[in-house]
């Protein structure tokens, strides 16, 4: 008995159970063929067999794939929890979703960075429950924003001009000493003339008052959630800036909202550097070029001094970058 040209067998796969994979073994079979019998019909052929080892491996690897994700999402649902894609951007990628987006806030687009890694403005407090808190933090965000943008300006503003202005018309300056911006912590507010700040006074109670007016308020307090009102709309636009910029530039209400907190924010993030930065350096702001860096320095090594001192240590001191200066 002889042997024709080997025969391709695919290894069955039972319905119901595994599958085919397409790194399953394929055995191979010699089939028997009677010598004598060699020149009557046909025979299989080594062509027949490629053939059927390609038909076999490609049914095998379709069958395998489509089992493998059915077992991957039966994995995923059993012994993992589905990792759900945020709804908007998150300013640390490890931490979770903020908890106030549940609320689905449509005046926030892009000022919205997704940072609130305790949830407070999601958390009950004076203002009320969680939602009731969240809408008065942002009525605080846009007041506090704008109130560090006007002093922002302001602080530059009178340190530029009043000196000259105070020279020129022949009245008293009245910034605090080494000619600073007149603050709590240089002492500058105690020399401001005595009707300043009652009157500052006024006009803040006079524009907190007026939500109330509106019926924006649910007390002297807080303010009541309002979907449709944006937060920090007094009705104040005697220019009537809104239509003409919507006109020239296509901006609407809520874009015009989402540039206001975010010039807000860095208005708090100025005027805090500013009150840091001259309480350090005892220099204006805008005069804080090289000599201010070498203050700043010589301030850091009085202190390495004193630590020093108390602890026997020998700390080098920060060199000055710009000596002579």
């Amino acid at each position: 008995m002889a042997f024709s040209a080997p025969a391709f067998v695919v290894p069955a796969s039972p319905v119901g159970s595994s599958v085919l994979a397409l790194d399953a073994p394929l055995r191979v079979a010699q089939v028997p063929v009677d010598s004598a019998s060699t020149d009557k019909g046909p025979q299989i052929t080594s062509v027949h067999g490629v053939a059927l080892l390609a038909l076999g491996g490609f049914a095998s690897h379709r069958l395998s794939r489509k089992h493998r994700r059915a077992a991957n999402v039966v994995a995923r649902r059993f012994f993992a929890k589905e990792v759900q894609k945020p709804k908007g951007p998150l300013a640390l990628p490890m931490l979770p979703e903020p908890e106030y987006r549940q609320y689905a806030d449509p005046f926030l687009a892009e000022a919205d960075v997704g940072f609130d890694p305790l949830n407070l403005a999601s958390t009950t407090s004076p203002f009320g429950d969680g939602k009731a808190a969240y809408w008065n933090y942002r009525e605080a965000e846009v007041k506090h924003g704008r109130l560090a943008m006007l002093a922002a300006l302001g602080w530059i503003a009178a340190e530029t001009f009043q000196p000259q202005l105070a020279a020129r018309y022949g009245l008293p300056d009245e910034l605090a000493t080494g000619e600073l911006a007149p603050s709590i912590l240089n002492g500058g507010l105690l020399g401001l003339p005595s009707l300043f700040l009652p009157v500052v006074l006024m006009i803040a109670s006079w524009i907190e008052l007026a939500p109330q007016r509106k019926d924006a308020r649910s007390s002297t307090v807080s303010y009541k959630p309002q979907i449709g009102r944006v937060p920090g709309d007094y009705g104040f636009d005697p220019l009537d800036l809104e239509v003409q910029i919507r006109s020239i530039f296509g901006f609407d209400k809520v874009w015009l909202h989402n540039a206001e907190l975010k010039h807000g924010r860095l208005g708090m993030l100025a005027i805090t550097a500013f009150v840091a930065q001259e309480v350090l350096l005892k220099i204006p702001v805008l005069r804080q070029d090289e000599r201010g860096v070498d203050v700043a320095v010589e301030q850091v090594d009085q202190a390495i001094d004193a630590i020093d001192r108390l602890s026997g240590l020998s700390i080098p001191d920060v060199p000055v970058p710009f000596p002579g200066a």
